[in-house]
């Protein structure tokens, strides 16, 4: 096993070889600026909170390596539970009162003080509406329909009805014939049966937050959603808020530190969605009046979520595509998806104006194109429960920013279904390193919730969502003591992976509409030869960022190698005829099983699709057809398209993510393993005149890579990575002859160390040899040494647990002294301690009969539950990695008895188990929200494992 071990190594040594650049992405690697840092989702319960805890909440996020901060005011989701009254008088304190503008200043004061960026919620709960008078222009609206299916007192018995087929030709749009709300008609007696359909548009009246009891005013009466597919829609809400709540000293301060205006996911219903100019759009844009299809948009596909039906009927004529799809239906969508665009749109103009950018969640549980739809966005964000942690649903999300030079792509990271307090910090770094892998690089952590007293509230304090998702993290949790460690490296992976541009290997067609979370599995075996790859839709096609020079898609942003269409893909003529162009210039296109013939909609050149594709396979040596997704990794090979990162033995549970900062001749790899502890062996194209550093995300620190391999195609090297285990290898261009380097080493070589003083060192635990690049075998005569299994712990624990006050929310801690163990086991094995959550301390100490000057050292932790800290001789070792849970610890030691003292933190998931009946938030029993899950759940296990061991190894000199 190969471990690389930074002694003392500074930045400084690094960077001296960059230049005097102050702003090198290696320069300031250990301590990355704010808007690298990611930032929490703050709950607000409302305006009626204390001031001062909300400034404390905000400093607290600062303490921790924050770089800034979601304010969302979630009052109650928008609603309260069992539909009671509001715990505090939402006509003084709801959304855009005066006194929730002066919270809101005081969040803006508060982050200016501590050096945190702003985000906001556009409105309350989800931000999906602001206080409005109901049918007030602006307001979302929907399309519902009637009509007489059975005459009263009939009975019917018998199926459900099966999809009403009509005959098109005998559809006749009658509202020309409508007059005063009576139709005057007569029915042609060519057919015995005609149904008469109404269709009625109307406004949705739903409220996205209620409002105070007996409302005096509008905005007192809560807020109400608003129309999505269209620009008014937003100029609706911002309307509100500039009159509201942006102006004066507000508009200021959020000029200083506000960096988003932001909208979270989608959450409304509608019969239809529906705007009032629909009709004109759809005839000017699809080229035909909508009204004689206007059944055929009453489908499941265009309910949120493609949950449930709005009428147990579904209506089917006209034309359909291969695939079964209405075209019409297609049209409906397209129509509405250019409507949000409009939406988008101006809620762009309006931050940019603020001096802002505009931030939101794109599309999704909504009948609309999410691909299309992200690149409109200033800044696309995405969330983890939705896409599941799925890295290959994040880069259908990441191709198309990527693509429109986005480079900065958040995700609502860190909510789980199942309980609250019960999420341990590997666990939430674990779905950042997922996101990491899929092409997003900024956290905003679900969430942080504010700490003071709240009524109907007792301990552990106000948590959002009634105990059901995660996380409600904040000082209330005892993690949070040694949550900067987690920050810090997520921050530093955040500067790497927003830095310079992407570079992808390959490019994956895509189009459905709607987009629904649905993993494409187009690539796996192409996953484990290393070759990374995004996806893009039509609309991404078309668009002025799809350029190809050379052979090469996007060259100036994520240089796709090669372009693939799978079978049966719905594509346009209009992208049939860019896919020419792509051809012409050089781009390999691939396409797998049937060539594409479907159009896109009521495409009337659908039949000349196919012949355009074909001439294109005719005319171009660059495009081709294979069978299927099985040979397409040999095609890829014979081709020579290559991956940028190649493993030379496959495995699906490997993921890296390249990025290139050609100002400063700099190539960063991030590399993710998600499967058992392995040795791996890469080849990174490209970099053969480069020098290789590894960067220590947890440290901050920065160290020449000792062993690697220069080949005439870049440079190979081999990485052992434990589960879920991470690691950063820059490459720094270099017109120097390459230095002497280790290439390989047998026997007992245990890894190696660079030192300011003495230069490179083997570390060994026994005899080896070191093969240099020169050729030269250096040989190392090192005899084993015993390794010291630490023993003898004592262990005390501050047990965090409510007060006596059954009405305070704050924390009370206990210090409890366990005494000395016989070995180390969880605490649920401690009897009397099974319930306790809190922080435990471990010291000992042990015998070190070497001297440090020719003897290093490290320690091994055992398995990491939550998180930890470790000191040895008082001195505070650097931040350890939770998926390696070791430290070298050289510096600190001295010849002789050392103590060493270790912290380990808990969830508060037990001590909430153990008085969940008496527990509440907002008048809301946790025994009635989530009260099962806390019932079926045993006590979890915390504590320091272990063993806790140290190893000696001998320190070689290598004259390099």
């Amino acid at each position: 096993m190969l471990l690389l071990i930074v002694a003392v190594l500074l930045c400084s040594l690094v960077t001296s070889t960059l230049g005097a650049d102050s702003n090198s992405v290696f320069q300031n690697f250990g301590s990355p600026a704010a808007k690298y840092r990611p930032k929490f989702r703050y709950w607000l319960p409302d305006a009626s909170i204390s001031p001062d805890v909300l400034s404390q909440d905000i400093a607290s996020m600062a303490e921790v390596g924050a770089g800034g901060l979601e304010f969302l005011p979630f009052y109650l989701y928008g609603n309260v539970v069992g539909g009671g009254l509001p715990p505090a008088d939402w006509n003084t304190y709801g959304f855009g009162t005066l006194a929730f503008r002066d919270i809101f200043q005081r969040a803006l004061e508060s982050s200016k003080a501590n050096g945190l960026l702003f985000d906001f919620a556009v409105g309350a709960s989800q931000g999906q509406g602001v206080p409005s008078v109901p049918g007030t222009a602006g307001l979302a609206m929907e399309l519902i329909y009637g009509h007489a299916t059975i005459s009263g007192g009939e009975e019917f018995k018998g199926a459900i009805p099966p999809p009403t087929n009509l005959d098109e030709s005998t559809i006749v749009d009658l509202t020309s014939h409508v007059k005063n709300g009576t139709l005057n008609w007569k029915a042609p007696s060519t057919a015995s049966n005609y149904t008469l359909i109404t269709f009625y548009q109307r406004y949705t009246n739903q409220r996205s937050c209620i409002g105070g009891v007996n409302a005096t005013n509008f905005i007192a009466n809560g807020s109400w959603t608003v129309d999505h597919f269209s620009a008014s829609g937003a100029k609706r809400t911002t309307d509100f808020l500039d009159e509201y709540l942006l102006y004066g000293e507000v508009k200021e301060l959020l000029t200083e530190v506000g960096e988003y205006s932001w909208e979270d996911s989608m959450e409304f219903q509608a019969a239809l969605f529906w705007t009032p100019d629909f009709l004109t759009r759809f005839q000017a844009s699809r080229g035909y009046s909508a009204v004689k299809y206007l059944p055929l948009f009453f489908n499941i596909s265009n309910q949120w979520n493609q949950e449930q039906p709005a009428y147990n009927e579904t209506w089917a004529y006209g034309q359909y595509d291969e695939n079964g799809k209405s075209v019409h239906l297609g049209d409906y969508q397209t129509t509405l998806n250019e409507g949000y665009q409009d939406y988008l749109q101006h809620f762009n103009r309006w931050a940019n104006s603020l001096g802002l950018k505009h931030s939101c969640q794109p599309a999704y549980n909504l009948p609309l194109d999410m691909l299309a739809d992200v690149p409109v966005v200033d800044v696309p964000e995405l969330e983890s429960l939705g896409f599941r942690d799925d890295k290959d649903l994040y880069r259908q999300f990441t191709g198309p920013a990527h693509l429109q030079h986005n480079n900065v792509i958040s995700t609502e990271v860190g909510a789980v279904k199942s309980g609250a307090y019960v999420m341990t910090v590997p666990s939430l770094l674990r779905s950042f390193k997922d996101s990491f892998a899929g092409g997003v690089n900024m956290m905003v952590i679900h969430g942080f919730a504010y700490t003071g007293e709240y009524p109907g509230t007792t301990w552990p304090g106000y948590t959002s969502f009634f105990y059901l998702f995660t996380e409600q993290w904040n000082q209330k949790h005892p993690a949070w003591k040694h949550f900067k460690d987690s920050m810090d490296y997520t921050a530093r992976c955040q500067m790497m992976l927003q830095s310079g541009v992407p570079q992808i290997d390959l490019i994956f067609y895509l189009f459905e509409e709607p987009w629904t979370a649905t993993n494409a599995n187009m690539s796996e075996n192409l996953k484990e030869a290393g070759y990374s790859y995004e996806y893009l839709t039509a609309a991404n096609l078309l668009s002025s960022q799809a350029l190809v020079k050379s052979g090469v898609l996007a060259p100036d942003g994520p240089a796709y190698k090669a372009l693939i269409i799978p079978s049966k893909a719905d594509i346009s003529i209009d992208v049939a005829k860019k896919l020419h162009k792509f051809a012409a210039a050089g781009l390999p296109i691939v396409f797998v099983g049937i060539i594409p013939k479907g159009g896109i909609g009521t495409d009337e050149t659908r039949s000349s699709i196919s012949e355009s594709l074909q001439s294109l396979l005719a005319k171009y040596p660059n495009s081709h057809r294979i069978d299927d997704q099985s040979q397409l990794l040999g095609f890829l090979s014979t081709k020579a398209i290559t991956p940028r990162v190649s493993i030379t033995s496959p495995t699906s549970d490997i993921y890296t993510v390249r990025r290139s900062v050609s100002r400063e001749g700099l190539d960063f790899v991030f590399f993710l393993n998600q499967g058992s502890s392995t040795t791996v062996d890469f080849n990174v194209q490209g970099v053969q005149h480069s020098k290789p550093y590894i960067l220590d995300a947890w440290t901050g620190m920065i160290e020449p890579l000792v062993m690697y391999n220069i080949t005439d195609t870049g440079i190979s090297l081999s990485m052992t990575l434990n589960p879920y285990q991470t690691k950063i290898i820059a490459f720094v261009k270099s017109a120097k002859v390459a230095p002497v380097h280790v290439v390989s080493f047998s026997g007992d070589i245990f890894g190696f160390t660079t030192n300011n003083n003495t230069g490179v060192e083997a570390l060994a635990t026994g005899p080896g040899t070191v093969t240099l690049s020169d050729g030269r075998n250096v040989n190392v005569n090192a005899s084993p040494m015993a390794e010291v299994n630490v023993t003898q712990w004592y262990l005390s624990i501050q047990s965090y647990h409510p007060s006596s006050n059954s009405s305070s929310t704050a924390n009370e801690i206990t210090n409890i002294n366990v005494g000395v163990l016989d070995k180390l086991v969880p605490w649920t094995s401690l009897p009397g301690h099974e319930q306790i959550s809190g922080i435990g301390m471990y010291n000992s100490s042990f015998d070190f009969p070497h001297s440090p000057s020719k003897v290093a050292a490290t320690v091994s932790f055992g398995p990491i539950l939550n998180t930890l800290r470790a000191w040895v001789n008082n001195q505070l070792l650097p931040p350890i990695d939770v998926t390696d849970p070791r430290a070298d610890l050289t510096r600190y030691l001295k010849q002789g008895l050392n103590s060493i003292s270790i912290e380990v933190s808990s969830t508060l998931f037990n001590a909430v188990k153990a008085h969940a009946k008496n527990i509440s938030s907002a008048y809301a029993p946790l025994s009635l929200t989530n009260g099962i899950y806390y019932e079926e759940n045993d006590y979890a296990p915390f504590g320091l494992l272990g063993p806790v061991v140290v190893t000696s190894m001998a320190r070689a000199k290598l004259p390099i």
